[in-house]
């Protein structure tokens, strides 16, 4: 069991540099180059960066980084400039504003403003944007071109400016859509030489669909065929079965397919040779069951669950006659385990363990005996940072100083100066290469005896209490420590309820410890590969009860 131990915590400092996390050469990009150092072999975490070519615009990232053996994210692109000639210029009847005409040189995404050379009228809009390459140069009509008769009709549309029987070239309507449709194209049409430039298009538009199980992540509310809408559903409901993403399209029918939201219901858990309470008929997102046995047997497992979109969480306990026992206590090696020396352990019984001086813990310091097996054992790693020299506080001071240099868990005591008092751990300890230190606070106002007290014997019964002293509180069974500062208890006494162990995400990489967790403590949630986290990257503990988790999508299907 030792060896196993030792093995396993090997494995989690194994350094991620194997072959099985490198990456291929990165790729190379058009009309650019990587401009850091060619390595043979690529491994995790390593990154690259590019440039692009002079003239060229970088559009994504400068850099990218090696992660389980890919790079994210991909790879930019260099964006070509735009180019046009004098002649070019003037074939058109083409000046740059400010009558220019001469050899231009426009990166991507800069823009131009033009003008028509007298005697022609501009196609608006006259400001141009060059786009990896490509600019569309405005159109010049002459003035003194051939008339054109009524313009053309659009559907679902109509012409806003007033009606003539002849239209002199270079002149122009302007178009507007009916209600509840969008124009495509530019609203206006001009007559050149006889006839009229292109007409727009008036669309059938979709409103955005009211929320009722579901929300959006937009202000908009009209859009045009193939436009997407993504939605997410409220808490408490979850996609239906059948539907592939939570994405829809406007079309000309409307919507497609319809967002469909239903309610999170998790089916009845039984439990055999005990019962469930309460008991319901349907249990729907965050209800909670306890389970309680039967007299004669023993519930293994947690003692309630709670409803989440992928099922019950813990798994429900089950209920048996004949419990084991532990035999013997668990091997950590450079720990000390606190429990009364006995042969063995009842099935429930708790222990806690304390690493070694300069060893940092790793996992949960509560263990449990549970049908004859201990939950899973933490583990005591040495800690290489160290703690230089105890810094200096104000109003206070380190009564002897014995080394320049602490290891991980080393401590010192603090004192405070006459009318101050210490405020805050005490001793100081070393953890992790850094000092956590107290502070010394002016004694001030009192504090009146917190709710639930249970009274420090080494502390004179009072009923006020100075800043820096200590009282005791019950929350059930369980007592709780608190400070007077300043008036204010710190912490402030509450009983909160703590948390089971957090959900087991299916296709989501699980690093979390399978513990208690405290009211108010967070978790981060990260999904396999080829999976989408859709939801919050944190969960929290609240009131014994864990936030809505995410969902890991699977991007393959």
């Amino acid at each position: 069991m030792k060896g196993w131990q030792l093995l396993v915590a090997t494995f989690l400092l194994w350094p991620c540099c194997s072959s099985q996390n490198a990456c291929e050469e990165p790729d190379e990009i058009d009309f650019g180059e990587i401009v850091s150092a060619e390595k043979a072999k690529y491994l995790e975490n390593d990154r690259v960066q590019y440039r692009c070519n002079p003239g060229y615009v970088l559009e994504g990232p400068e850099w990218i980084q090696c992660k389980r053996q890919e790079w994210t994210p991909h790879p930019p692109k260099c964006l070509a400039p735009c180019t046009f000639t004098k002649q070019q210029l003037a074939a058109k009847n083409l000046f740059v504003f400010g009558s220019q005409r001469k050899v231009r040189f426009i990166q991507s995404n800069q823009s131009l403003q033009f003008q028509c050379n007298e005697g022609y009228v501009l196609v608006v809009p006259s400001v141009r944007k060059c786009v990896d390459g490509y600019m569309d140069l405005p159109l010049c009509i002459s003035e003194r071109g051939k008339n054109c008769s009524g313009p053309p009709r659009i559907e679902n549309g109509d012409i806003t400016t007033l009606s003539e029987k002849q239209y002199k070239s270079g002149s122009s309507v302007e178009f507007r859509c009916q209600n509840y449709y969008a124009i495509q194209g530019e609203k206006r049409s001009f007559c050149d030489n006889g006839t009229w430039t292109k007409v727009p298009v008036c669309l059938k538009t979709c409103l955005k669909p009211s929320e009722r199980d579901f929300t959006f992540n937009t202000t908009k509310s009209v859009f045009l065929p193939g436009d997407e809408l993504h939605y997410e559903c409220k808490e408490g409901f979850e996609i239906t079965k059948n539907t592939i993403d939570e994405t829809i399209v406007c079309t000309e029918k409307g919507w497609e397919p319809a967002p469909s939201c239903v309610s999170i219901v998790c089916e009845i858990p039984f439990l055999e040779n005990g019962a469930i309470e309460p008991r319901e008929d349907v249990f729907h997102n965050k209800a909670v069951v306890h389970f309680k046995c039967n007299k004669g047997f023993t519930r293994v497992g947690s003692k309630s669950a709670q409803c989440y979109h992928f099922g019950w969480f813990p798994q429900p306990a089950i209920c048996k006659e004949n419990v084991k026992h532990c035999l013997a206590l668990p091997i950590i090696p450079h720990s000390t385990i606190t429990a009364e020396r006995k042969a063995v352990f009842e099935h429930g019984d708790l222990l806690e363990v304390q690493c070694d001086i300069s060893f940092a813990l790793y996992g949960s310091k509560v263990i449990e005996c549970v049908d004859g097996e201990w939950t899973p054992l933490p583990t005591c790693i040495e800690e290489s940072k160290t703690c230089g020299r105890p810094p200096r506080i104000d109003n206070g001071f380190v009564d002897n100083v014995q080394s320049f240099i602490y290891r991980h868990g080393d401590t010192v005591e603090y004192t405070c100066n006459r009318q101050y008092s210490i405020i805050g751990t005490n001793p100081a300890k070393c953890l992790h290469g850094q000092w956590e230190v107290p502070s010394c606070l002016i004694n001030q106002r009192t504090c009146t005896p917190p709710r639930y007290a249970v009274f420090d014997p080494t502390v004179p019964r009072t009923k006020h209490f100075k800043t820096s002293q200590v009282a005791k509180y019950r929350c059930g069974s369980n007592l709780h420590q608190t400070k007077c500062v300043d008036g204010l208890w710190l912490p402030e006494p509450r009983c909160e309820g703590n948390c089971p162990p957090p959900p087991q995400l299916p296709n989501a990489i699980n690093i979390i410890e399978m513990r208690v967790y405290g009211s108010g403590e967070e978790i981060s949630l990260e999904c396999q590969e080829h999976f989408l986290l859709r939801g919050p990257q944190k969960i929290k503990c609240e009131d014994g009860k864990w936030q809505t988790p995410p969902r890991c999508l699977d991007l393959t299907k």
